[in-house]
């Protein structure tokens, strides 16, 4: 539920070339100003495959820096004795023999309503914020046989080196006033390691210096082999070097374990992403599914596990304001504030954007129409056990996708500007996309997200009430599917209508 997961997890993951090729063009497309594109889960999470952490100390002085890229992109980097910084200069000699050590991180202070976000151990929120901003923070070897780490920030606005704990730092603010907009890089020489602070747009500038002033960092136990360490840090480097020329090197292939390193003599496909509303109209929308009518999905564990449920969508909502929801105090936090006292959505400006690439040129509005009005949409479904064991800790996701026939077939549904004009993505107001439930209320509080059905007997029924936020232009075209953790719509799909 979280955009934010490609540059959380990225340095983490394992993938071969192609994939990883895959992910880089898509981060690349990701706009950083603001605007909320659905982020590709499948390409996301076809990258698993998890490093291992580790400890001893570097003996090498390092240096954060701050390069340049284009007109608007930052690369932040660091070097060590003998190395010359930059965002894609990583030819110099081995100068260390560190290892990373994985970093234990307690926060001193939290500013007032901000808590652990559950199941996390290292993300920190305001609940009332629908636990999307606040601090999420990451650790990263600083170097490894030469190659220095290098994170690339588009859309960079501004930037500011700073000193905490006796630790070089480094402040960015990106373009956009919404999402995780801000970051802040700590080096950590002595466990040859970087912490990466991801800020969201709720934390104010000296809110989040503050928080992390009074951070607690001290070395973890998790080893990590050198290989790992190597691969991890050229991961880094070709990123840097593919937001710079476009062109992705696969150095870091070169470094990947042996276990997981791709068969050469194998071909390569091509992949190619096709959106969930795309695939279904391709197929001559042949999967629908009537409202009331049961059918088999899988669903995932916390532990990645698939299992199978019956599921039923046995009712459908539309509205401009909360009195469709069983209970509102569910609703996401950035939805409700926008409601006036009777609960009412207001009217929207719709926008229809063209992307630039943050590096050299950046995004910009094509069109807007002031007369759209946000909808609200409860979809109510039935999940049911019919195996003969109880079902634990099932994660469970909505997604809407618009499809609309034409006299040529059915195609994936995108409307036209009245001035005409051509476009990437098209938001309001509250960047609304298909893919985010704004609402569900059956949540277990001790879990990262909360969209989790606890225990399941056999046999057994819950009932869900999901909401979306929709804009009045494809409220005649929307379609609800299960989200399995890799946008499919091949177990079926329910057309929603006003």
């Amino acid at each position: 539920m979280d955009r934010q997961l490609f540059k959380e997890t990225f340095s983490q993951l394992h993938a071969s070339p192609d994939t990883v090729t895959e992910v880089l063009t898509m981060a690349r497309e990701q706009d950083s100003k603001g605007y909320r594109r659905p982020v590709r889960m499948g390409a996301v999470l076809a990258l698993a495959a998890v490093l291992l952490m580790g400890s001893a100390l570097a003996a090498v002085g390092y240096k954060l820096h701050t390069d340049k890229m284009g007109e608007l992109a930052l690369a932040i980097s660091v070097a060590g004795e003998g190395q010359a910084p930059g965002a894609v200069a990583f030819g110099a000699d081995e100068v260390s023999e560190g290892t990373f050590h994985s970093l234990v991180m307690t926060p001193g202070w939290l500013p007032e309503g901000f808590q652990n976000v559950p199941g996390e151990t290292t993300k920190w929120d305001d609940p009332e914020d629908g636990w999307r901003g606040g601090f999420s923070l990451m650790n990263e070897p600083l170097e490894a046989d030469g190659v220095s780490f290098c994170d690339v920030l588009r859309d960079a606005e501004s930037q500011e080196n700073l000193t905490l704990g006796g630790h070089e730092a480094i402040y960015v603010k990106m373009a956009g006033d919404t999402g995780f907009n801000q970051r802040m890089y700590v080096s950590y020489p002595e466990y040859n390691a970087v912490l990466i602070m991801y800020i969201g747009a709720n934390v104010d500038r000296d809110t989040a210096v503050r928080f992390a002033e009074n951070l607690s960092v001290v070395p973890g136990d998790w080893e990590m082999s050198e290989e790992n360490m190597r691969y991890t840090c050229r991961l880094y480097a070709d990123m840097a070097h593919f937001i710079a020329t476009g062109v992705y090197e696969n150095t870091a292939d070169e470094d990947a374990p042996d276990e997981d390193a791709p068969d050469e003599d194998a071909p390569e496909p091509e992949k190619v992403y096709i959106s969930p509303a795309a695939k279904a109209a391709a197929e001559d929308m042949t999967n629908e599914k009537q409202q009331d009518e049961s059918f088999k999905i899988r669903a995932m564990d916390l532990g990645g596990e698939f299992t199978e449920l019956t599921v039923k969508v046995t009712d459908v909502k539309f509205a401009e304001d909360v009195s469709i929801l069983r209970d509102p105090k569910y609703l996401d936090g950035d939805i409700a504030r926008l409601l006036d006292e009777n609960g009412r959505l207001p009217q929207d400006t719709l926008r229809y954007v063209v992307y630039g690439d943050g590096v050299n040129t950046a995004s910009q509005t094509a069109a807007a129409e002031e007369t759209q009005q946000p909808i609200l949409v409860a979809v109510t479904v039935d999940f049911t056990n019919d195996t003969d064991k109880t079902i634990t800790d099932t994660v469970y996701r909505g997604q809407l996708m618009a499809v609309e026939e034409t006299e040529n077939g059915w195609t994936e549904y995108r409307p036209v500007p009245e001035n005409g004009a051509d476009y990437d993505e098209y938001f309001g107001t509250s960047f609304e996309t298909l893919t985010e439930m704004r609402y569900f209320d059956v949540v277990d509080t001790e879990s990262n997200g909360g969209n989790h059905l606890r225990d399941l007997a056999p046999g057994e029924t819950v009932t869900v009430q999901m909401g979306f936020l929709v804009n009045e232009c494809e409220a005649d075209h929307l379609w609800f599917f299960f989200d399995s953790g890799m946008n499919d719509v091949s177990e079926g799909y329910v057309a929603l209508r006003p």
